[in-house]
């Protein structure tokens, strides 16, 4: 997907729901190489489908997300794509916060 520039349809029932573990597999993928700004949008949209209905556990705790979040915010100085960085970072927070709560019962 990275090198691409694509996702397709059956790449958010793959990538989907693996949270921290598919910003694990970016951080191998990428290795230190400087992105183009489309191959950040598409690591933004990985890992937005990556924290969508994700289970509690190990993998919901967004701690190399968050990392991988940060390094994509400093290295563009385009502010249309900080500001989709910084919503991917609140809504996997969110994500991460409603899989940390337990569920009541009705």
């Amino acid at each position: 997907m990275l090198y691409q520039g694509i996702t397709e349809g059956h790449d958010d029932g793959v990538v989907g729901g693996t949270g921290d573990a598919a910003a694990v597999i970016i951080t191998k993928v990428v290795g230190g190489r400087s992105l183009s700004p489309s191959q950040i949008d598409v690591v933004v949209a990985v890992l937005n489908m990556a924290f969508g209905d994700v289970a509690p556990g190990p993998d919901a705790e967004p701690r190399t997300a968050l990392f991988v979040l940060r390094q994509l915010d400093l290295s563009t100085n385009d502010s249309q794509l900080r500001g989709r960085v910084a919503k991917t970072r609140k809504y996997i927070a969110d994500e991460f916060s409603k899989s940390t709560k337990p569920l009541t019962q009705p």
